[in-house]
């Protein structure tokens, strides 16, 4: 589809709003193809529409519920959140070191948004079209959100080797090795 190939071109080229629209015209040009949805949902998000995106994503799921590509958006999403609520207590100084503490317990909603996260993970797990390191990237996040930071940052190196556009890992990969002492 011209449109889809249009969009994919502006959205690398960093124009989210009008990538926007030919992807909507693409899925209004291939109602049963996930992929104008999946790309619908990125543009989305990046133009801070999440409820909005996560619309496109499960429209996408919803013609294709193996759809790997939008399985890892939304687990990304969930996750991200997840981590935003266990991101630990500031360093202190004892002994003259710095010490990092564990985040807080969780909370009722820190464990909503984990069990969610460990609910895209499964489906990762079982769809089609994802790499291992994509898989790695979910469960990198749900370690960070856990307190395991250098498990975190071993899972999310594999994700980030591959995928070094994604600087919402690349800043997740520098946070955990940085509280794992890496």
């Amino acid at each position: 589809l011209r449109a889809y190939q249009e969009g994919v071109e502006l959205w690398m080229r960093a124009s989210p709003q009008e990538a926007l629209g030919k992807f909507e015209a693409a899925s209004d040009a291939a109602p049963g193809r996930p992929e104008p949805w999946l790309m619908r949902g990125r543009c989305l998000m990046r133009l801070k529409r999440p409820d909005e995106a996560e619309g496109a994503w499960a429209r996408a799921l919803a013609l294709d519920p193996a759809f790997g590509p939008a399985l890892l958006e939304r687990g990304k999403h969930v996750v991200g959140a997840y981590v935003r609520l266990r991101l630990p207590p500031p360093a202190r100084s004892s002994g003259g070191r710095l010490r990092f503490g564990a985040p807080d317990p969780e909370t009722a909603e820190d464990r909503a948004w984990r069990a969610k996260g460990e609910e895209y993970l499964a489906r990762a797990r079982a769809a089609t079209g994802l790499a291992p390191e994509e898989i790695r990237f979910i469960e990198g996040a749900l370690d960070f959100g856990r307190g395991r930071y250098a498990e975190s940052a071993a899972a999310l190196r594999e994700y980030g080797a591959r995928n070094r556009w994604d600087g919402s890992a690349a800043a997740l990969l520098g946070a955990a090795c940085y509280l794992s002492g890496d």
